[in-house]
C-alpha cells in the first residue's frame, strides 16, 4: 500500500498515557518537532495471547494488530483522519 505521509520521523517518547502487557496497543506521548503528539504503538508482545471470547484458547495477536494498523492507514488513505481517526 501507498501512502502520502513521510514513512520516516524522528520520535522523542516524552511521557506514557496508556501502557502495560496485555493491554494492546500502548499509547505515549511524543514529541516530534514541531509539535507533540500521542502515539498508538502497535506491538503484538504487548496484546493479550488469550481469546476474550473463549478463555485460554490463545489466539493471533499479529492479526489483531494487523487488522488494526490497515485501517487506520485505510482511512489515511481516503484523506479521513485528523478529526474522528488518528493521522
Amino acid at each position: 500500500m501507498s501512502s502520502s505521509i513521510s514513512p520516516t520521523a524522528a520520535l522523542t517518547i516524552t511521557g506514557t498515557f496508556v501502557v502495560g502487557d496485555g493491554r494492546g496497543a500502548q499509547l505515549v506521548v511524543c514529541s516530534c518537532a514541531p509539535f507533540d503528539a500521542v502515539v498508538k504503538i502497535f506491538d503484538a508482545l504487548y496484546y493479550s495471547f488469550e481469546g476474550k471470547e473463549i478463555r485460554h484458547v490463545p489466539h493471533n495477536t499479529a492479526k489483531v494488530v494487523d487488522v488494526e494498523a490497515a485501517a487506520l492507514e485505510h482511512l489515511c488513505n481516503m484523506h479521513q483522519t485528523g478529526l474522528t481517526a488518528p493521522e
